[in-house]
């Protein structure tokens, strides 16, 4: 977050999509990550689509598990 705030213009537009078990998304959801005091939140964790989340990968490739949430911030 503290990387996307210095780059992000205001009024600018992040989408973050991660599930449960992601310690940088669990971050994001209890609203401790740092740098996002920067931002406002245009939508809440919403679900995503099994369509779009079936085309998902971790880091090591391999498909993603279990619930997506999406959420959708504004720079301040």
């Amino acid at each position: 977050m503290t990387d996307a705030a210095e780059v992000l213009k205001e009024g600018e537009i992040i989408t973050i999509r991660g599930g449960g078990s992601n310690k940088f998304f669990k971050q994001i959801l209890k609203g401790t990550a740092k740098g996002l005091d920067k931002f406002k939140i245009v939508q809440s964790a919403t679900k995503i689509s099994t369509d779009v989340s079936g085309t998902m990968r971790t880091s090591g490739r391999d498909p993603v598990k279990g619930e997506i949430l999406e959420v959708v911030l504004q720079k301040l």
